[in-house]
């Protein structure tokens, strides 16, 4: 389930194709989903959340982690997490390396590994979407690993093309 209030219409049609329910608001996303991922606009979903957790009742809060998988430094990743404190939802640092889950030919599921680090991570249950790493108890590990991964990637690409020249 997802929020695509204000996305655009590209963004809803794809959001359905793959099954993905729109709940509407961060209010209703907050009181109907355990884990929270974001995977785009790092700063300003993060505090959108915040901000939206003043107008959920506590006892209809369901949302216990925000898992920032967003591609960002390490500093960033820290910063973020040190605006989750006002809120009652535990802030996790969260790394996605490779492609979406999806069915492989002979029927078993494609799984990217999701790296993550800070406290509590072990009490997550991600496995049935994600082959999960705990990288480390501080914020900040994963989304390092996430760009030495893309370095390495990057310079790899660079060699290969300039090899095949």
């Amino acid at each position: 389930m997802t929020n695509l209030e204000g996305r655009s219409p590209r963004s809803r049609g794809l959001a359905e194709a793959a099954g993905i329910e729109d709940v509407g608001s961060d209010r209703e996303l907050l009181s109907a989903a355990d884990i929270i991922i974001s995977a785009s606009m790092a700063v300003g979903t993060a505090e959108r959340i915040i901000t939206a957790t003043n107008n959920v009742d506590p006892k209809q809060l369901r949302t216990k982690y925000y898992i920032d998988a967003n591609a960002i430094a390490p500093a960033t990743t820290k910063q973020l997490s040190e605006l989750f404190p006002k809120c009652n939802v535990q802030f996790i640092d969260g790394s996605i390396i490779g492609g979406p889950p999806r069915a492989k030919p002979d029927g078993s599921w494609y799984r990217p590994t999701f790296a993550l680090s800070g406290p509590n991570t072990r009490e997550l249950n991600l496995d049935e979407a994600f082959d999960t790493a705990h990288v480390g108890p501080d914020i900040g590990q994963a989304s390092a690993l996430k760009m030495c991964f893309a370095s390495l990637t990057k310079v790899l690409a660079s060699l290969m093309f300039h090899v095949n020249l």
